[in-house]
């Protein structure tokens, strides 16, 4: 790598493992490729829904986007899991450009953001993990993210 690697907390480790296993809870095949990008993201209030969201490059080098969401068993209005979908697509030629840029600015890798507090009601909270040749880093945040990291998650959530 081409710089020392920030460890995430626990807590966001917890949260990348939760979305990830979404997909063998449904028997949902994951990409055999190593994503390079995984986003966690999750929205609640009388129900709640969580996503997890894949980018990687395939072996032909193009880069493809997954993505499955459930229906969770917690929330206000209880209920089982639920599948809710999933999709695949391959990512635009003009936000591939753009993506690389992102993941070979070193400055992505360098972000900081200070957590204030849990998840609010009634707004989306995302858990980003990166893994690249150029660096890794984990960032959690509710709403939107600005900056770099915010492009990149905006790229991978196109899906």
């Amino acid at each position: 790598m081409a710089q020392d690697a920030v460890l995430p907390d626990a807590e966001a480790i917890a949260e990348i493992e939760r979305g990830l296993e979404i997909w063998a809870r449904f028997n949902v095949e994951m990409p055999t490729e190593q994503p390079v990008i995984v986003i966690t993201s999750t929205e609640a209030h009388h129900i709640s829904r969580t996503a997890s969201t894949l980018a990687w490059q395939d072996g032909d080098g193009l880069w493809q986007l997954a993505q499955i969401r459930q229906l969770d068993p917690w929330g206000s209005i209880r209920t089982e899991y639920e599948l809710l979908g999933h999709d695949s697509q391959m990512l635009d030629t003009a936000l591939v450009e753009r993506l690389e840029a992102l993941l070979q600015s070193a400055s992505v890798y360098d972000a900081y953001l200070d957590r204030t507090g849990t998840p609010a009601t009634e707004t989306s909270y995302h858990t980003m993990q990166i893994i690249s040749d150029h660096g890794q880093i984990t960032l959690d945040w509710g709403g939107l993210l600005a900056g770099p990291e915010g492009e990149i998650a905006d790229i991978v959530l196109s899906i």
